[in-house]
This record gives structure tokens, sequence and C-alpha cells, in this order.
């Protein structure tokens, strides 16, 4: 009989519903956001809707299920929380959301703090807060972890019940190096910037200086100077490729006589096309060789006109 009663009371007593797992992730950047992700495991595939609620305002919180795909999802402010509501598709649900309702600072102090509830039990709870990188913790209701990315603070506990509240708090200040360091990447940056501009200015309108040599083979074209100008209608120039038009062109500009060492300076041609060049143009006899001690003078002989 007392079997019996027993069964009785087994078949009409409601089947209890819980979270075996729920754990949360809470990421803070240094201007104060937190970045939450929250995911909760459940023993069983169930159809049943949870909510879970947190103590600050945020807006369009993302669910979703193990696959990854969207849960449809309520949200909605419930006095001082805002909850999250959506029906379990099998066994896994993992919430998202930013808010910076989370922090708050006061001179170069700042407060991390937040209280959440389910509404259903939890088995095994665990939470941990990462600070910015460079973060002195100051106080904490939680127990401090290291990492090798930044100061961590965890809770835990075992055997939740629904609606139970948990109180997560923290300070901590942001090393001075660190809160400047925006500050000292904008101004590298403005620094290379203005250093790339200069150069390119340089590069552009002013002139380079003598001793650059360029690479071998290397074209250079000058400005046209207006002592020679004549050349351009000159006969014999005109069938000159770029190359021996430019060492033209520069003895023209020093008066019709210069030396080897100084075209090189001025032009930047490699010294071994410059020899090659300047005896072709020799024999062609667009102009002539001479020693003067241990310089190479250099005369034009095409005539002006």
């Amino acid at each position: 009989m007392a079997r019996s009663f027993l069964f009785v009371l087994l078949l009409i007593a409601p089947l209890s519903f819980s979270i075996s797992d729920y754990t949360m992730l809470v990421s803070l950047d240094e201007s104060g956001v937190a970045h939450f992700v929250s995911e909760a495991a459940f023993p069983d595939s169930a159809d049943e809707k949870i909510s879970f609620c947190f103590s600050g305002n945020f807006n369009n919180p993302k669910v979703y299920d193990r696959s990854g795909l969207s849960v449809a999802a309520e949200y909605a402010a419930e006095g001082n929380f805002t909850c999250v509501s959506a029906t379990v598709p099998v066994d896994y649900l993992k919430i998202v959301f930013d808010s910076q309702e989370f922090t708050s600072k006061k001179a170069s102090a700042w407060d991390f703090e937040t209280r959440m509830y389910s509404s259903e039990d939890i088995d095994s709870f665990a939470c941990r807060l990462a600070l910015p990188a460079g973060s002195v913790l100051t106080k904490t209701n939680g127990a401090v972890e290291s990492s090798a990315a930044s100061l961590l603070v965890s809770w835990n506990a075992e055997n939740v019940t629904a609606l139970k509240r948990f109180n997560m708090s923290a300070g901590y200040r942001i090393a001075e190096a660190q809160q400047d360091l925006g500050g000292v990447f904008l101004a590298a940056a403005f620094l290379v910037l203005a250093v790339a501009s200069y150069l390119s200015y340089r590069k552009r309108f002013m002139p380079q200086k003598p001793g650059t040599a360029k690479p071998e083979g290397a074209e250079t074209k000058a400005p046209k100077a207006k002592e020679a100008d004549w050349l351009e209608s000159n006969e014999v120039f005109r069938t000159l490729d770029e190359v021996d038009k430019e060492i033209v062109r520069e003895i023209a500009r020093q008066k019709g006589k210069t030396t080897q060492a100084k075209i090189y300076l001025n032009t930047h041609i490699p010294k071994a096309t410059l020899s090659r060049r300047l005896a072709s143009l020799q024999n062609r006899g667009v102009l002539r060789k001479s020693q003067k001690g241990n310089r190479n003078l250099v005369t034009l002989a095409v005539e002006k006109k």
C-alpha cells in the first residue's frame, strides 16, 4: 500500500528543470564597456522558457544555440534588472551583449558591479571578469586569477536556487602608461606622417644632394636649362637616346666643358655606364675627351647654332 502511494506521488510531482552549468565571461575595455558572454547547458533536451536577469541596462542581446544559430529571445526591464528570456531549443543557450552600465569611474578609479539571477536552479555557476590590460586591482568580492592576457577575477558557486541573486564587484585602476598609450600611438603616427610628407616634398621639389648613386642602368631626366635649349633642335642631338642626351645636356649646362666626375655627380648615371657612353659619344664626334692631371675633361664638340 505504501509503495503504491509513493508511486502516485512521483507521478503527480512536477518535473524539475535546472541548468547543469552556467558560465559567464565579462571582458572590460579601457573605456569601461563590458562585453558579456553567458553560456547555459542543460542536462536534457527541453522546450522550456528560461530567463536570465542582469542589474543594468543594455539593448539587443543576441541569443544562440549550440550550432551558432540565432534563437528568438525577448528582453525587458524588471525593476533595476534587464531580463533576457528565450525558449531552450535543445540543451544549450548562449547570450551575448555589450553595455557601459556596469562600470563607473571616479577620477582614475574604476568600479565594476553586476548582480544576476536565473529563473531556474543552477547546479554549477562560474563567472570570470577580465580587466583591461595594465589594470591594478584595488578591491573585489571575488577570487583573483592570473592570466597571460589580463588580470582575472572569478566567482564560483554550486547548487544555486532559482531567483537567488549574485553580487559581483571589483575596483581597479589602469596604469598611467597604459592610459597614455593611445596618445603615444597617436603622436607616433603623426610624427611618421610628418616625416613621410617632408621626404615626399624634398624628393619632388628640392635638389638631390650629390653623391647619391642610382642603380645600374637608371636613366635620369633633369630640367632643361635655358643655355642648352639650342640642343633640342640640333640634328645630331636628336639622333641620341635619352641617356646620351642627358650627358650632352649636362656638358652644355657647364658652358660646354666639364669633368667626367662632375657629370657623374650631377646625373647619377652609374660610372661604368657613363664611361661607355662618353667613349661612344667621342667616337661619334659629339664630344672630345682630354686628360688634365688625374681628371678627365669632357668638351662638347657639337656647335651651337
